[in-house]
This record gives C-alpha cells, sequence and structure tokens, in this order.
C-alpha cells in the first residue's frame, strides 16, 4: 500500500509498476483499477498512456471494448486492463498476476478483499503453453493500492497502520507492505504555484494533503481559519464613492438558489493584491428568482450611480457599466435562467465540495506575519505620520454587508444564521461512526453562504486569480 499526501506520484508508480512487469514477464494478465471506470479514465489511466507508456506505443497497443473499458496489449502477450472496481463482470471471472487499485481509500474493505482474491494466475509466464526459451518466468502475484489518507478509522489504517511509517511484514506466509511518501517528496516535480497551494493548507486538510497524515475531521470546520482578521470595517475612502470599492476593482458574484431554504448572493470586489472584499450580501427566504433578479439589478443601479456621481466630482470618465468578472450559480437551471432574463447572467459554479471548501480556508486563513510587524507599523507612522500597511487575508467581509435581514430567520426561536459570517463558525463535521463512511462532509445545515463562497473562490483558484499578497518587510538598511 502506497500512502502519502497529494502530489508524491503514487499513481505514476502503480502505471510504472504495471508498465515494467508486463515487459520483463511475457503473459503477464494485469489489472488497473479505481472505483470508477470514468474516474479511472480521467485520471489514473491518462497517467499510464501519457507519463508511462507514451501516445505513440499507447495507439498500437490499446484496444477500447464494447463494455467500456479497454485493454492495453504488449508484444510479449503481457495485458493490462482497465477497469472499475464497481463493475465486477471486468474482473471476477478472470485471473491476474498484479492487481493495482488507485486512490484505494474510494473503495469497501469488501471490495479489497474479494479483488485480491482474484490475483491468482499461475506462476508460468505466457497464459497459454510453455514459455520461449530463456524468458522469464514471473516470481511473485501482488496486488497494490495507493491511497491518500483518511480517518483513522479507515480500513486501510488498520489493516496497514501506515502510522507506523515504510515497513514490510508477514502474516500466514503472506507478505505485506506499506511504503509512506514524506511532507516534500517529488515536490521538485510540482509546478511550483501548486506547492504553494498545497503550503496555504490549513488544519485537518493540511495535516492530510500535505504532511500526509492519518487524522479525522473534528470539530468546527473553520474553527482555526475564520476569526476577526476576516472582519473589517467598510473603508473610509470608500465614502468617496458612496461607500463602494474603486471603481477600478473587479466585481465577482456568487448566487445559491434557494426559497425555503435562503436564497444567497454574495457581491466581491477584487483589489489589485487578489483579495475578495465581500461588500453585499443578499440571504433571504421564500422569495421568488425574479424577485431577487429585480433586488439585485437595483442593488447595482444604485452602485453604479454612485460611482459614476464620483468620478463627475473628481473630473474623472464615467464608467459604463460595473467591471464584471465572475458570476456563477448553483446548478438550477431554470433560475439561472430567470436572472438571465432580468438581467444577471450567471455561469455554472465549480462544485466541488471538498476542493471549495480548501480553497475557502486558505483565502480565509490569517496570514502567518512576523511578530515584529506591529512595533513597525507604530515606529514608521510617529516618524512619517503614515501608518504601515497591514496585511489581510484572502477574503474579508465587509461588516453591514448584509442588505436586508430576513424577518422570518430573525424570528425562528431556533436563531438560524443570517448571514456568511454567522454560518462560518457554526459549519461542524458529521460525527464520523465505527467503521466509518466512505466519504468525510461537514453537516448540511445552515451552510448557503458557505456554499455561494466556495463557488466563487474555488472558481477563482482555478482561474489562478486568489493571490492576495502578504505584506514583507525590508529590514533595517536594506534596499
Amino acid at each position: 500500500m502506497l500512502s502519502g499526501h497529494w502530489g508524491p506520484g503514487k499513481s505514476r508508480t502503480l502505471c510504472e509498476k504495471l508498465d515494467l512487469f508486463c515487459r520483463v514477464y511475457p503473459g503477464a494478465r494485469c489489472l488497473l483499477a479505481r472505483r470508477t471506470r470514468t474516474e479511472l479514465g480521467a485520471s489514473t489511466l491518462g497517467t499510464l498512456r501519457d507519463e508511462t507508456i507514451g501516445t505513440e506505443l499507447w495507439e498500437r497497443w490499446w484496444m477500447r471494448s464494447a463494455e467500456g473499458g479497454g485493454t492495453l496489449t504488449y508484444p510479449n502477450g503481457s495485458i493490462i486492463v482497465a477497469a472499475g472496481v464497481d463493475d465486477a463482470q471486468r474482473w471476477a471471472s478472470s485471473a491476474w498476476s498484479l492487481i493495482a487499485v488507485d486512490e484505494c481509500q474510494e473503495i469497501s474493505l469488501d471490495q479489497w478483499v474479494r479483488m485480491s482474491g482474484r490475483c491468482r494466475q499461475q506462476l508460468r509466464g505466457l497464459a497459454r503453453g510453455p514459455l520461449p526459451p530463456g524468458w522469464p518466468r514471473q516470481p511473485f502475484r501482488q496486488v497494490l493500492g495507493a491511497c491518500n489518507p483518511e480517518d483513522p478509522g479507515h480500513w486501510i489504517f488498520q489493516r496497514f497502520k501506515p502510522a507506523q511509517g515504510s515497513r514490510a511484514w508477514e502474516e500466514g506466509g503472506v507478505s505485506f507492505e506499506c511504503a509512506v511518501f514524506g511532507e516534500a517528496d517529488n515536490w521538485e516535480n510540482l509546478p511550483p504555484d501548486y506547492v504553494a497551494w498545497l503550503k496555504s493548507l490549513v488544519g485537518t486538510y493540511a495535516s492530510r494533503y500535505r504532511l500526509g497524515q492519518w487524522v479525522a475531521f473534528e470539530g468546527s470546520v473553520f474553527g482555526d481559519t475564520f476569526g476577526p482578521w476576516n472582519m473589517v470595517e467598510r473603508p473610509a475612502a470608500w465614502a468617496a464613492q458612496g461607500g463602494y470599492p474603486p471603481a477600478d476593482w473587479s466585481r465577482h458574484r456568487a448566487v445559491d438558489f434557494g426559497y425555503r431554504n435562503p436564497f444567497v448572493c454574495l457581491t466581491f470586489a477584487r483589489d489589485g493584491d487578489g483579495r475578495l472584499w465581500l461588500y453585499q450580501q443578499r440571504y433571504m427566504t421564500q422569495r421568488l428568482v425574479e424577485d431577487h433578479a429585480r433586488d439585485l439589478v437595483a442593488d447595482e443601479a444604485r452602485e453604479l450611480h454612485a460611482l459614476r456621481e464620483a468620478a463627475r466630482r473628481a473630473g474623472a470618465p464615467e464608467p459604463r457599466w460595473l467591471p464584471w468578472g465572475t458570476s456563477v450559480a448553483d446548478h438550477d437551471s431554470e433560475g439561472a435562467e430567470t436572472l438571465r432574463r432580468h438581467g444577471v447572467p450567471t455561469s455554472p459554479a465549480l462544485k466541488d465540495r471538498e476542493q471549495g471548501l480548501m480553497a475557502l480556508q486558505a483565502a480565509l486563513r490569517r496570514p502567518a506575519l512576523p511578530a515584529v510587524i506591529g512595533a513597525l507599523a507604530e515606529a514608521q507612522e510617529q516618524t512619517t505620520g503614515e501608518r504601515l500597511e497591514v496585511a489581510l487575508p484572502g477574503l474579508v467581509i465587509v461588516r453591514g454587508s448584509l442588505l436586508e435581514r430576513d424577518p422570518r430567520l430573525r424570528a425562528d426561536r431556533r436563531q438560524p444564521p443570517t448571514c456568511l459570517e454567522e454560518e462560518l463558525p457554526r459549519l461542524t463535521w458529521r460525527e464520523v461512526k465505527e467503521g466509518k463512511p466512505e466519504r468525510e462532509e461537514p453537516r448540511d445545515i445552515g451552510d448557503h453562504a458557505i456554499d455561494a463562497a466556495r463557488y466563487l473562490v474555488y472558481t477563482l483558484r482555478k482561474r489562478g486569480m486568489v493571490t492576495a499578497r502578504v505584506l514583507e518587510v525590508e529590514p533595517a538598511g536594506g534596499a
């Protein structure tokens, strides 16, 4: 079992092992699998084709099957069959020399045991007939798995004990091995911005996916990332344009549809450092989408009018429209069409929940600044009269950004959240039952504004647009 953080080359290792085994041992029957064939085709199979075999040989050796799978046939008779673990008809009736399962944490112990029971090809080389003289015989059969860390209650942790580090042992005449990757393994081969993103992870995500530790999600989802540092007063400089952000900051919108549950629209402005300022929130139940659309159009008109008035007073060119960048919404085609008809265009959001939550955590995280920053700020203010700018996280919420408070939510004795800053500290992880569910997720309660925020932040991160800089201070005497 290969256990480690994101990016050390676990999938590539599986593919290289399969390819080498097939080239060295004629007649080998190998199986490459993931939970589903679709997931395999979108990930590991591409690694085998592009990074291991090469496209030229792939085009000559690969044959797609009518059942939706595929087989890679080597000139010496060895094969690699691609299949989903969920499609037992593709693999259960065959005998295999080598079985490799990627993202093994996604499958159950029962599936792992059933697949292992099919690793039973006779160690005689070619599937039919004797080996030609001088051809090597297969010395072993093997079941391989690659996994990312999960909860300590997961069957992989219980069976292979990765917390004990890399080791090999025997039980009942069967050899076992667990290889654990170190934190920085393979970083030299990863894009620098991806490594920087790994370093930005916090909490349990950092423990699992950067450090490779098997730890549980517990307590508050944003407990160590959201805090007072994310709440800011409306900057005094905005008063010149009616309390709105500068006209040259791009605007970004995120919508989460709802009726009984709240309809949420978050409007952000992105400054020159890539930081997101949440300056308008709409959070309302039992209101039709077309009514929300009218409110959003009116909000935009008021803001544009204020910016034009400010430009007129300053003798500057008046903006013709707001500088909209990204506008994303939940996957509700009817709701999105209603918004579009009323002048609020949106595009479908990227909804990967785990990736979105990690991106939002990274944006909310407090910058790790030296303790000397405060003293330097006071010293500069005393000598120059100007206060040294203090770095902010990648996402801040302007106090008073909620445009209208929902009277139904205010009257609810359960005191549900009414805006993003009230949702963030309340969202908790589901309790992990004995045996562990296949996937750990937050409780699906009171996270409507969080959903909208993660839609936008994850979309911007995928586009390389969330890049708020951390303040750097030159040492005394520096250039």
